[in-house]
């Protein structure tokens, strides 16, 4: 539905139905590492990437997303340090599992606190 002052009102514009697809997409996405036959395996979209550097990119993302949202309004862009730079990610499977979805609970950990209806 469409009105002239505001968005269309599309059921997955609402706050807690995206933040379910991130939990499901972000858990699927675990669930793909989980059984794919390497971490070595190239990324189709990205063939200089390993599935380990995808791991990485998007975990750091999520990490990335919740300082900036933990930080709220800021005078001056934060420092990369604050979300990390990668070096300590680990690349035995489970490890990076393990950090992956600490990175996911990092996001959910902060998310709540913007939703737009409170």
């Amino acid at each position: 539905m469409w009105n002239s002052w505001q968005l269309p009102c599309h059921p997955l514009w609402h706050f807690n139905n995206h933040l379910r697809l991130i939990n499901e997409r972000s858990a699927a996405f675990h669930a793909a590492v989980a059984a794919a036959p390497s971490l070595d395996a190239q990324v189709p979209a990205h063939p200089e990437w390993t599935l380990f550097n995808f791991v990485q990119h998007v975990g750091l993302g999520r990490r990335k997303s919740a300082t900036i949202v933990a930080a709220g309004t800021a005078d001056a862009p934060l420092e990369k340090s604050a979300w990390g730079d990668g070096m300590g990610v680990p690349q035995e499977r489970e490890a990076l599992l393990a950090w992956w979805a600490d990175s996911v609970e990092q996001l959910f950990d902060q998310l709540p606190a913007w939703d737009p209806s409170v």
